[in-house]
């Protein structure tokens, strides 16, 4: 596939509730479900802007996502390009969709994580002068983590509670 034959498209709020669409946003859906286990009951609806990249049969190729993170901040949540269409330069057409459409409606800085193992992502981000910070994202079970919090807090007060009767 050419670079020139992928197409980009984005989808609205509207066009992913719209019955005729439904076939695209399902096939858009089911490409970011297979790709990112965590997805799998992901609604497209949940993002503000969603950008599908398509063949020249209209097949989805590749989608990106995105929602709103402070007043001229966007996050990049997702970008996936199917196994087949890899290094034909899907992410780079997803990437300039998204990019020019925040850019031109107020939002200049677009964020997003990316796992320190996936070289591919890592790559096309540098190739695209993207600043890489150092900052460790975590992420909380918060059945697990409030139980420590709450085991925390119960250590602080007795501590606070205690030095106050010195």
């Amino acid at each position: 596939m050419r670079y020139e034959d992928i197409t980009t498209r984005h989808l609205t709020k509207d066009d992913i509730k719209d019955s005729l669409l439904q076939p695209l946003v399902q096939e858009a859906r089911t490409l970011l479900s297979d790709n990112l286990r965590d997805h799998q009951d992901t609604d497209l609806g949940f993002y503000e802007w969603v950008f599908l990249a398509q063949n020249l049969e209209g097949r989805v190729v590749g989608i990106i996502t995105g929602n709103k993170y402070l007043p001229k901040k966007a996050m990049l949540c997702d970008i996936v390009t199917h196994k087949d269409y890899r290094g034909a330069g899907v992410g780079i057409k997803l990437l300039e969709a998204l990019g020019q459409y925040l850019y031109d409606n107020g939002t200049p800085y677009l964020l997003g994580f990316t796992s320190r193992n996936n070289l591919s992502a890592l790559k096309t981000y540098r190739r695209v002068q993207v600043v890489q910070d150092e900052y460790v994202v975590s992420v909380s079970d918060l059945k697990q983590s409030l139980a420590i919090i709450k085991q925390i807090e119960l250590r602080l007060k007795y501590t606070t509670k205690k030095s106050k009767l010195r």
